[in-house]
Order: C-alpha cells, then structure tokens, then sequence
C-alpha cells in the first residue's frame, strides 16, 4: 500500500528542474562557429593572427540573473574540420593574480579561477560533456556529471597581470560525433569562477552551471557568423558595443530599454567589425540610474536560425546609494555611502553622514573620506541614536560642496519590535513529554544512599555528587558503565576529586536545576546543571586552580556499557556519504574535535556534545576525541587538558541527552506528506496524460511521405501573447518516431511558437526545424497534416503554413525494425482521431467524413476498436499498445482518443492527493518570495487563506516551509544581514524570484524575529505546521557581533556550533506550534544531522538527501552499509520517526 501511494507521489512530483530553450525562445543565447578555418596554435597566448577567423562571445551574467556581470571575459570560437577550438580572456578583479592551486587531474579545478566550456552535442538537455580548466593548465572533464570519464582534448593556459587566458582545441570526435553539418545547432555555454566576483556564465542557468535545460545554442554555419566582442559603452554608462559580423545578407538589430520602457533600436548590415554608440539617459552630470535591458540580434536573409542573440540586464546604480547596518548586542549603527562617481576626481569627494529624529534637526554628523574612490563609511554608538524613528542621511561634497544626497527612515534600528519577544516560551511540558520527576534534594560523593534522581521521559538520570550522572537508563536498561567522570592528574599522578556534592536548586516539571562542586589539589570545581523535559542535561563548569600545584590534565570520561554502544554517529557528517554514521569500528574511534558523538544500540543510545572546543588544548588535536574498548565497557573520553598546567580559570558547558528521548505519536508514513504544494493546487486540473505506441516497420517511407489527423486541442494557442507568458507553458506532444543514435522526427505544438512544429533530429544534430503561429480555441476540431519528399510542408485545415526545400525525412535510409511509431506522451493536452500515413507527399483535403484506406495507406487509425489488454487494432497497421491515462472519449467521427485529462471539469489536483490518501501536504519555499521568511506578501495572502480553507475542507494539513536562511532582496536584509549572519558566510542557495539566500545564526535576534513571524502567520492563516529544511543544523559560526565564536591562543577566532540556540528555536516552534494545533507538526529534513537535543522537537523527519545525487549501482550497500542505515536513518533509538 505504502510503495503504491508513494510511487504515485513521485509520479506527481516529477517536474523538470528547468524549462528548456527551444530554439526561437529570445531569452536563449546564440553564437555561430563560421566556416572551418585553419587551427590555431594552443599555447594559452591569444594571438589576433591565430584567431583572426574565430567569432567573438561576451555578456556573462550572474547564476540565477541576466543580469552582467561587471566583468566580462571574452570567449573566441572557432572550428576545422575535426576541432572545436576555444579561446577565453578572463580579467580579474584589483589587478591580481589568478588562483590556482588545483594541480590533479579532476580535482577540484572548479574552486580555483577557472572557465568551463559544456556541449551537448544532441541539444536532448539530458547527455553533456564538460571541459574544465585553471590558469595552470589544470584540467577536469566529466560526461554529465560523472568525471570517471575522460575524453582526449586540450588545454592550454597562461597567466598574467590582471588577468590571465586559455585555449582549448576539443575533437568531434571526443564526443562520439562527426563534424557537425551545415546549421546543426549543439547546445552550449561557457562559464568563469572568478574569485571575488562568484560564478558567472554565458546561458542564463538558474542555480548550477550543470542545467543543460538552460544551455545557449551553437550553430554551424559556413554561410554567416556574428558576434560580440565587448559590451564596455554599456557597462561603463556610455561608449560603444563591438562586435564582428561575416558572410552575405547579415543584418543587426540592436534595442535597449530602461526599466521596461519604449526600448531604443537600432539597426545595421553588412559584413566585417561593427560598432553601437551607447547613449544611456543622463541625471545631471552622471548616468540615469535604472534597470537596462539589452538584446542585439544577428541575422541572415533567407535563414530561419539567427546568427547570433545576447539578452541581458545592467543595472546602473545612482550615483550615491546609502546603507545603514544595525548591530543590535553590539549597540552600533554602521553607515556606509557608495559612490559612483565617473567622471569625478575621487581627491575632490567626501561624504558627510548625519542621523536625525524623523522631520527633526540632525544630532549628530561624521564626514568621512572615500576608501578605494568608491565607499565612505561612518559608525554611532547606540547612545548617539535618536530613539524611535529617525532619518539617516549622506551628503556627497565635492570640494566642500554639497553635489548628492540619499536618505533613508528607519525605524528603531538598535532596538526591533521582535527584540526579547517571548514567543514559544512556556513552563508547560507539551505533549508528548511528561513532567519531569525528581527523588532526592541533596547528594555527597561516598554518602551512603544519598542521591538526587532526574527522570524525564522514559529515562533515569542519577547523581551521586557532582554534576555529572552516575548512572543513566534509558529505555529500561542501564547504559552507562560506572559514573561520568571529570579526571584530573598532575605529571602522571592522579588527583582524586575530594568534598563532591549536587544540590537540586530548582524543581519544575519542565526544567530541574542543580547546583554542585568539588575540590582536588590545586582546583576547584563548580558549576551548575539543568535537566530539561525532554532528557537534554546542560552542565556548565568552571575550574579554577587554587593553592598548589594545578593540574595539566583534564579528560572527561563518559563510560558505556560495550552491548548499549555497538553504534556511533558523530556530527557534522560529509555530504555524498554515510561515513559518520555505522558499527563503532573494533579497534575504537578517534577524532579532532566534533560537537557532537552518539553511541547507542538499535533502541537506546547515549549523546554527548559542546559547541565549542574552547579552552581544550590535548597533546594531539588529531585525538581531541577518543573512544576505547575495555572488556564490557566502551569509554568516550573528550580530552580537554594534557600537558601544560591549568594557570586560569576555564570555563566549559557539556551537554548530554539520553535516547529514545520520547514516545512518538505516530510513525513518519502515517502523516501520508506530500511535498508538492502550492497556491493553485486546488485550482489547478489534474491532468493524466498517456500516449500510444505502435511498431513502425513498415509503416514510414523516409524518402516521401504524409501524416495526417484530426486534433482536438484542449488548450488555447495564442500566437500575440507576450513570450513571458508563452514560456513555460510546454511544448506538447502530437506524433513521433524514434530510432537509434539520437535519431527522432514528428511534430508537436510548441509553446512559443504557439503553433505546429516539424522538427528532424539526426545523430543529434537538429537538421530541420520550422513551425508556424496557429491561433485556436481549446474544443476546436482541426485537421493537421505533414509531408515530406521534395520539402517539408505543414498544412493546418488543409492550408499550407510553412514550407521548407528537403530531400526527404533524413540523409540516410531509415532503419525502422524496433522503433516506434508514438501518438502523444509528453504533454500531449489534444484529442486525436483518424490518423493517417501514406507513401506519397499529398496534399490533403480536409475529409467531410472518416478517412478511408487506399493503395497508399500505411497506416490507419480510428481507435474504435480498443482490445484486451489495452491495445488497439488499427484499421490498417499493426496493433498499438496504450500506456499512461488517454482515454476513448468522442471523437471527431465515432470514437477519439483523449491522450490526456486535461480541460474535463472539476477533478483538481488537490481532489486527486485526498482520493490517493494523503494526509498533509507541504508547501515549498514559495509560499514566500523570500528564503525562508516568516511572512509572506499582501498579494499572496489571500491566495494563503484559500488553500488553508481549501486542504482542511479536505481533512489535510499544510506544512510551510522555513529553513535557516535570509534572501538578500528580504526587506530586513540590508539593516541586519551582517548581524544576523553565520560567519563566514556559507550556505549559500540561488532561487526565483532572483536572490542569493545565505545561513543565518539562532545566536542572533533572528531567532525572536523568525518564531514572531511564524506565530503571527499561523494565528492568521490557521496553518498546521512547518516543514523544516535545516532549521534544526547547528552551524559553525564565527560572528562575533552576536556571541559567536571565541579568540584561540594564537589571536584568530575559533567557530561555535549554536547548538544550545538551536536548541531553544526548536523548542520554542514545537511549543508555539502546539499551543495553536494540538496535532501540529514539525515535520524535519535532516539529512546527516542526528544531533538529538535539536532534532528531538521533530514530529518526524527525512533522511538520506545526502545520497541523492549518488549512482547506486550494483553495490549500494558498499555505500549505505546496513549498520549505517541502523545508526542513522532508522529513528528507533532516537524517539523520532524516520
């Protein structure tokens, strides 16, 4: 039952990650390699001799934008008869060096300043190759992403000054192709890692360079090519855009628009170097600042394919911008002014910053002068801002004299509403968890039945002097082997501790306090400890040397019984393995300093972690963490002092958790989650789609030939709509044959177009491909029709709408045994009747009646005779199978064939996961346009109320997603990013609409903002829970603005784990969520992350993404070992269903 909804889930879920350029799609790059030439010599050095033929390439954008890139390599393309050739300049930012420190073959090229070059020879969007190299010559070359693969090719590099450059020469033949024919068009991009400035590519990729879906286009063409060699008079705010253009009948167009306005054309023609004057707007005596938007097109009389495209955007920034930066622990307000000043002596210009109560005077100025020509900055203290709302401002003064200003309100930058907000913090225990229990106030080490006993959930926790336990159950067994233990020694000599005591200070069914000390020679030990609901025990310790000798070795021992420690998983893990989690290995385990280590067995198990290694200093770093057998017993020893004697006092907090550390309430499958929500998805028709497939021996002549049939489209076409609005529409399947070698023909309404395509593939080069806009109305019936002999010609209602001269289908015989001839299949939203294939090109007349086989009949179907096991019998053909959800539904003569649902009334998408069982639906990041966001916009807070109404109507829960990310277009980001931000930065992801997203700290005071905002939209919309992607990932972090991090001896700063912050978000979103839905969920993407004092708050969790992109292959368990999948991904020994 399980594998049967989930595959039907999978089938619903399956979506492309991106909508592939069709070949006259205008967001799509285009750049033609000329008529082969003479091969240049690979030297790294770009000689304008050597490549005086090739076609110039610029315009690189960001990852996820169009958007330039304010450098600009320079690519050169050329070809022989055997070789693509490649030459690429790269400048670099500040004059520098490149950086390459890559020096294997299919190491890690792509971290160093490098270009990739990927092809796609087939233009399929699914097999491409990949050509990597850096400015030593380095290389890396993959199939796809398998870099096993390696092909003969050539790469030469040379660095310089400022920039440095590459040559690459890749055979045809590398590729298993022959030299492309005349206008084959290969898929193609061509992208930088630059150092500084990020990745950046020539094709509009959305999240990776690996999106073969978003390739640009390559075209061979012996008859033209064009390119552009530098966008300069557009990103310098004014000169010339160059470029080159070859052959006969070449024509330009070149437009220009700013933001979104009447654009600027501009036309040219001829052949040889060609140049537009770039004029943008002026705003006195600097560049109108706004979004520009750029496309130049290269043509040829008679040709249906461009010579070359370039689509883009520049922003043109104003010439004085303000940022301001709260820092809200730290009290300080830091202002900054960017200057884009061209044209102006940087010596002449300051800045002049002022903070004023808003419509008041200011209070205070500072006048700063300009870093680098381009930035001045000014910071206030907290006590020199006004309170409540107040005007920032900045004067940019050339010689004294005011020339700009920029302002901005802000409102209670050091103090936000959401500071200190109490949200989710309660002294209630929440289901599933019981109030904790405690025998005993008061313990002395060596004190006949003196004992304090802490029981949460499930667990015993016993001290019998000291904070640390003594003894601990877990699930009805003892797993500890003796006590847990603080050991202390002196040049060899053990010091016993001496005048051990805990005292409970506090007792609460949520939280029970202790407090406790001890005494050796030397030191002196105290501290405190909590034992919180859920079995999660934090000791906070100090020792301090006091009256002698000191010690110079600390170890704390943590003793397991050896049958309730057969397993260890340790955190954090490495993406693409499963090498943290598994049998704990017999000669013992041992490890730098981690935050986290667990040992257990398949029901129970026993955590120990620390945010930090703060104050340890072992002999061996590399040992920091050891674990040993002895006989029955396994000993963890976290080892925090060896060598040098203890001179000040050191501070450590500990924290340990017991597990299973609660009863779940149900198992993970019986939440039956769905991860395909969205706003439309109980609107949205719920389409089946099929196709129908019959052998094709005998049933083509490639020589000459007809396809004919009625269609029923149900869908309207529309050719004057707007291509944003065409795009991602779909190109939708009509009629198809498929034959080896990337050899397939047929026609299909495409989605730009907006109308019938032909289109021929050989080898997979695409040798013909033409189409005509057709405007219609879904319900319409219409005959369509192809032919092919001495041209290709499509008729529409028995109308010719294109023609092309072609000798026949394909170049070489067609070769039909074990191929098929197939109606329909990918998006196929028609109704389809009296097909037809004849031996001859006719001209067909549209029929008053059903078609009717004669001497040149192949094939003929009227799907009125449907047999058993889903086959029809054609009235002329062999028999055909139907597969998928087409059904006989009225045809345009008798009986049609419905090859998809869509359009019939009623059946929604959300109809069809209640009817299948689902029981809660998740609703990705795009419920918000920004990364993991409390909040969404006014305009889509209707559309959230509706589907809440709408998946309750249904008996259903939505989960929204939150992650531990801030998007740099969020309104809060510019004010608080750098305070709230782990640092250094990472986490880094890429999305729509276009935003770099990057890992926030619960450290910070994002965490009150984060659990406000969530709670606020759950008492709004009425929502059931969160679906977490990371919320629950302690991070390493070094901000120290926030609290993070800590100086080492040798002056930098050591990252801490926010293990005790994360923590307490968690918490506080399970309680809020409760308090608002008893049956709320928090439903956990965890992958590698078992850290159980921040994963306990899961309502169930999936496990395993680190995998994902992994080939299984013949020996999956060689890479997931079935005592990993115990260790990790079972949830058992854990209390969290998994």
């Amino acid at each position: 039952m399980r594998i049967g909804l989930m595959a039907t889930l999978t089938l619903l879920l399956a979506i492309p990650a991106a909508v592939a350029f069709p070949l006259s799609d205008p967001a799509a790059p285009w750049v033609t390699a000329g008529a082969p030439g003479v091969a240049p010599t690979l030297d790294g050095v770009i000689d304008a001799r050597e490549w005086a033929g090739s076609v110039p390439l610029t315009g690189f954008g960001g990852v996820n934008t169009q958007e330039l890139s304010s450098i600009q390599p320079t690519v050169r393309v050329a070809r022989d008869a055997a070789h693509l050739y490649l030459a690429v300049h790269v400048p670099l930012p500040g004059g520098r060096a490149p950086v390459a420190k890559a020096r294997q073959h299919d190491g890690a090229v792509w971290e160093d300043d490098s270009v990739e070059v990927f092809l796609d020879p087939g233009h399929g969007h699914q097999e491409y190759f990949q050509f990597t190299g850096n400015a030593i010559g380095t290389r890396l070359d993959a199939r796809g992403k398998d870099a096993a693969w390696n092909g003969e090719w050539q790469f030469q590099a040379r660095a310089g000054k400022g920039s440095w450059s590459a040559e690459l020469a890749i055979p045809f033949a590398t590729l298993q192709m022959r030299a492309p024919g005349e206008n084959a068009v290969w898929g193609f991009n061509v992208c930088a890692s630059i150092r500084g400035v990020g990745s950046i590519s020539w094709a509009p990729v959305l999240r990776s360079f690996h999106e073969p879906a978003r390739f640009g286009h390559l075209r061979f063409s012996s008859a033209g090519a064009a390119g552009i060699e530098t966008l300069a008079g557009l990103l310098q705010g004014g000169g010339e855009i160059k470029g080159v253009a070859r052959g006969t009948g070449v024509s330009l167009r070149w437009q220009l628009s700013r933001d979104g306005a009447q654009a600027i054309e501009k036309r040219l023609s001829g052949s040889g170097e060609f140049a537009f004057p770039v004029e943008l707007p002026r705003d006195g005596r600097f560049p109108a600042a706004g979004r520009y938007t750029l496309e130049i097109v290269a043509e040829r009389a008679g040709d249906k394919l461009p010579l070359m495209r370039l689509a883009a955007d520049h922003t043109v920034s104003p010439p004085l911008q303000l940022r301001a930066r709260a820092f809200v622990y730290a009290g300080r307000l830091e202002t900054e002014a960017a200057v884009e000043a061209a044209g102006l002596n940087p010596a002449d210009l300051a800045c002049r910053f002022a903070l004023a109560p808003e419509g008041g005077k200011p209070s205070v100025t500072r006048e700063a002068a300009l870093e680098n020509g381009r930035t001045a900055r000014a910071t206030f203290q907290k006590a020199e801002v006004p309170e409540g709302k107040i005007t920032v401002s900045v004067t940019l003064l050339e010689k004294g004299m005011p020339i700009r200003v920029a302002s901005k309100v802000l409102d209670r930058p050091l103090s936000p509403p959401w500071l200190g907000d109490r949200t989710g913090i309660t002294d209630e225990v929440p289901a599933p968890w019981t109030p904790l229990k405690v025998r005993g106030k008061e313990a002395r080490a060596g004190a006949r039945g003196s004992a304090v006993s802490v029981r949460p959930w499930g667990r015993d926790y016993r001290f019998e002097g000291g904070l640390f336990p003594a003894q601990v159950t877990a699930k009805g067994a003892s797993v500890l082997a003796g006590p847990i233990t603080l050991r202390a020694a002196r040049a060899g000599q053990a010091l016993p501790w001496r005048e051990a005591w805990t005292k409970v200070s506090k007792n609460a069914p949520s939280a029970v306090d202790l407090a406790g000390g001890a005494v050796t020679t030397g030191a002196r030990l105290s501290g405190t400890a909590r034992v919180e609901f859920d079995g999660m025990l934090r000791v906070d310790l100090e020792l301090s040397p006091e009256g002698g000798a000191a010690p110079d070795m600390l170890v704390l021992e943590v003793p397991l019984r050896a049958e309730h420690a057969r397993y260890l998983y340790h955190f954090p893990g490495q993406w693409g393995s499963v090498e943290n989690s598994g049998a704990l290995p017999a000669e013992g385990w041992h490890h730098a300093f981690k935050p986290f280590v667990w040992l257990g067995d398949e029901e129970r198990g026993f955590s120990w972690f620390c945010e930090s290694e703060e104050n340890w200093s072992p002999a061996d770093p590399e040992r920091a963490i050891t674990i040993d057998r002895e006989g029955d017993r396994v000993v963890l020893r976290l080892h925090l002092v060896e060598g040098a004697p203890v001179q000040k006092p050191l501070k450590y907090t500990f924290g340990f958790q017991a597990t299973p550390v609660k009863q779940p309430e149900k198992d993970a499958w019986d939440y039956r989650i769905h991860h395909g929500g969205s706003y439309t998805l109980h609107k949205d028709l719920y389409t089946r789609q099929g196709r129908v497939a019959y052998p094709a021996a005998g049933l083509i002549r490639g020589e000459q030939g007809t396809f004919e049939a009625w269609v029923q489209p149900l869908f309207d076409s529309d050719p004057s709509l707007p291509a944003e609005k065409k795009r991602g529409w779909g190109n939708r399947g009509i009629f198809s044959v498929r034959l080896p070698d990337d050899t397939n023909f047929g026609i299909y309404w495409n989605e730009l177009v907006q109308g019938p395509v032909v289109w021929v593939r050989e080898n997979g080069n695409v040798t013909f491909y033409a189409g005509a806009p057709i405007a219609c109305k879904s319900g319409e019936w219409h005959h369509l029709a192809f032919t092919w002999g001495d041209a290709i010609r499509c008729y529409y209602d028995g109308e010719c709408v294109f023609e092309r001269p072609r000798r026949g289908l394909t170049a070489t015989p067609l070769e039909l045994e074990n191929t098929e001839i197939v109606l329909g299949e990918r998006l196929p939203h028609f109704v389809i009747d009296e097909v037809r294939i004849l031996d001859v090109a006719r001209a067909p007349v549209v029929p008053a009646g059903p078609l009717e086989a004669d001497a040149h009949t192949l094939f003929l179907e009227r799907f009125e005779r449907l047999g058993e096991a889903n086959t029809f019998q054609p009235e002329k053909g062999p028999a055909g199978k139907l597969h998928g959800g087409a059904t006989l539904v009225e045809g345009r003569f008798g009986k049609g064939l419905a090859m998809s649902t869509r359009g019939m009334a009623g059946y929604t998408k959300l109809d069809r996961l209640a009817e299948m069982g689902v029981r809660t639906v998740c609703f990705h990041e795009h419920w918000t346009p920004w990364q993991s966001h409390p909040y969404t916009t006014p305009e889509n807070e209707p559309k959230l109320a509706e589907l809440v109404k709408a998946i309750h109507a249904k008996k259903m829960q939505l989960l929204l997603y939150m992650g531990r990310k801030i998007a740099d277009i969020a309104p809060e980001y510019e004010l608080y990013s750098e305070d709230v931000l782990m640092m250094p930065r990472g986490r880094r992801y890429t999305r729509q609409p276009p935003q770099t997203d990057w890992g926030i700290c619960w450290r910070s005071h994002w965490k009150e903002f984060a659990l406000k905002g969530l709670a606020e939209t759950m008492d709004r919309f009425g929502s059931d829970g969160w679906y977490l992607d990371g919320s629950e990932w302690p991070c390493p972090c070094t901000n120290r603005d926030h609290g993070c991090g800590y100086v080492k001896p040798d002056g930098t700063i050591g990252p801490t784990h926010d293990i005790f912050a994360t923590r307490e978000f968690m918490r506080r979103l399970y309680v809020l969520t409760r308090q608002r839905r008893p049956d709320g969920q928090l439903n956990i993407h965890n992958s590698t992350v078992m850290v159980i004092p921040t994963l306990a708050w899961g309502t169930s969790t999936w496990n395993g993404e680190q995998l994902g992109s992994i080939d299984r292959g013949p020996e999956f368990l060689k890479l997931m070992p079935l005592d990993a999948f115990r260790t990790e991904m079972m949830g058992h020994q854990f209390g969290v269903p998994s």
